[in-house]
């Protein structure tokens, strides 16, 4: 079955403010010689999956993205561009998608992040497939919950928690990469029905917290040697660079 990968880059990059910047195009290492946009990390590691077809969804902000990544052809893939119209959360994000695919696998990730282990999405794929569950999450070790969304599962890998930037958080997992098919395509599809007319954010988690209020098969595979970096926040930019900032040849470009 193809897979396809989603990448949801029509964020405003506040978090970075007062510094105007496309986040997505920040500079963390060198490929070929050159600087390297943060996003590219993230489409090596769909690549590296399998993935041939990428769908970024972008807004009028977003022309540099554009124009490093053009048609995807020099990567060997092909890159689609969707827009969304306001800023309205991941979730919105995702309901310009449901038009444009059937039956195949979906992978998605965070544009202004870089993850380890480089085959994540490639063993969360296998992991969805085996489970024949609705959703799989790749979840991750952080140091400071609180910023992300926080995932509990059980010893059958069920997601059986969920809470979006806790101010207390009680646990340092975070998912941080997706995978889904056909069922949850129309589940988006029908929650995206349901806000149409809605002005307030729509956001991923609430995605979460409506698949499991549903009865959706909601797995999470924990990658306890994985490593998940924001660069969508000043002290990610930090951590980022000293890890993947170096210039050591070609080494920081991971081709």
């Amino acid at each position: 079955m193809d897979v396809v990968g989603v990448i949801p880059a029509a964020g405003m990059g506040e978090r970075l403010s007062p510094y105007s910047v496309e986040k997505e195009m920040f500079p963390i290492g060198f490929y070929h010689g050159k600087p390297k946009p943060v996003s590219q990390y993230l489409v090596e590691r769909m690549i590296k999956s399998g993935v041939k077809k990428i769908f970024m969804i972008v807004n009028s902000s977003k022309s540099n993205l554009i124009k490093y990544y053009k048609s995807g052809k020099w990567l060997g893939i092909s890159i689609a561009y969707l827009y969304q119209d306001k800023p309205r959360g991941m979730g919105d994000a995702l309901c310009n998608l449901i038009p444009w695919i059937r039956n195949e696998i979906v992978v998605m990730g965070m544009p202004d992040t870089i993850f380890e282990p480089y085959d994540a999405f490639s063993r969360l794929i296998n992991f969805y497939i085996d489970a024949n569950c609705d959703l799989a999450l790749g979840i991750f070790p952080v140091s400071d919950p609180s910023k992300y969304g926080i995932i509990a599962i059980d010893d059958h890998y069920n997601v059986v928690y969920h809470v979006d930037k806790p101010d207390i958080p009680v646990l340092n997992w975070c998912w941080g990469i997706a995978c889904w098919g056909k069922r949850f395509n129309e589940f988006i599809n029908h929650i995206c029905d349901s806000y149409r007319d809605d002005q307030t954010e729509f956001t991923f988690g609430y995605l979460i917290d409506m698949s499991l209020k549903e009865g959706l098969s909601v797995k999470g595979l924990p990658f306890h040697d994985g490593r998940y970096i924001d660069v969508g926040t000043m002290m990610g930019i930090v951590e980022a660079l000293r890890l993947y900032g170096q210039i050591r040849g070609e080494a920081a470009s991971e081709d």
